[in-house]
């Protein structure tokens, strides 16, 4: 199956870290980090040099100066084995960003983090606040220190998901937004064994079309295709990350039958399981 590198605790005041990608690469060593895995964190990784590629959910992205890569817990991700760049990798852990009831940033927030995997030509826009943070880190722990840390985190935050997208202010605070994490968050906990809307309606109290209209305002896509892309991004995960036999992936994503993932898969790609399989860049250069 696919590593979970859980959140590093050490040494961490506000459930914040900010290393250089040189650092990470000596504390965890190229062979893990060029071998695909989960986090179980967010994380920022911002490219200041260099150049090279990085992987991220089944998509190569170029690394270049001032591309910023977006990761959530869960999400799948591995970085060229060759390390011809460098930059900054912030991780945090979102209970620890923003104050518990401050309910319209942490919603608007979390959605604007998971709709992104990667942003281009930020350095500008928030290299120094990657600077004041890094140094901030590494300074001597004080009374002031997990302030300053979240404070210069949330200003980064700000700066690339609100100041340059003004929607996300306005949905932020709506009822609608308030729902739909609601059942976004279901759909994480149980999309392996609940693949029916009916299924969620029903634990969230809610009818179908109330939450077909919730989610095509919110994400522009049907409760069912909220659904389904969840469990497509699994499948696309177990099929080019693990050699984990077609037969237990189906069973592992809730299909009774291997024929019934073929059938969705299919559906939704044009191709079959073992065709994916095969197209899989890692899966082929490592089997």
């Amino acid at each position: 199956m696919i590593n979970t590198i859980p959140f590093d605790n050490e040494n961490y005041v506000q459930g914040i870290r900010a290393d250089s990608v040189k650092y990470l690469l000596a504390r965890r060593g190229s062979e893990e980090l060029a071998n695909p895995h989960r986090v179980d964190f967010y994380a920022l990784i911002l490219v200041t040099e260099g150049s090279g590629f990085h992987y991220i959910d089944n998509k190569m992205y170029h690394c270049r100066p001032g591309t910023l890569f977006v990761l959530s817990p869960q999400q799948v991700h591995y970085f060229e084995s060759k390390f011809q760049w460098n930059g900054y990798v912030v991780t945090f852990e979102d209970s620890q960003v923003f104050p518990i009831d401050n309910l319209d940033a942490n919603y608007a927030m979390t959605k604007a983090i998971r709709s992104v995997d990667v942003m281009t030509e930020v350095l500008d826009v928030v290299g120094k606040d990657f600077d004041s943070l890094y140094e901030e880190f590494h300074q001597p722990v004080d009374i002031a220190s997990g302030h300053i840390q979240r404070n210069l985190l949330q200003n980064i935050l700000f700066k690339i998901f609100f100041r340059t997208n003004y929607s996300l202010q306005k949905i932020s605070k709506s009822k609608e937004m308030e729902d739909f994490q609601l059942f976004s968050d279901e759909v994480e906990r149980a999309y392996m064994t609940k693949h029916n809307v009916s299924e969620y309606t029903e634990k969230l109290r809610m009818t179908a079309k109330r939450l077909n209209t919730i989610c095509k305002k919110v994400k522009g896509m049907s409760a069912k295709q909220v659904v389904d892309a969840r469990l497509l991004l699994e499948a696309k995960r177990l099929l080019g990350y693990t050699s984990t036999p077609i037969s237990e992936v189906a069973l592992i994503l809730g299909f009774n039958e291997p024929t019934n993932l073929a059938k969705f898969f299919r559906r939704h790609t044009d191709i079959s399981p073992t065709e994916f399989r095969n197209m899989s860049k890692f899966f082929a250069d490592n089997n």
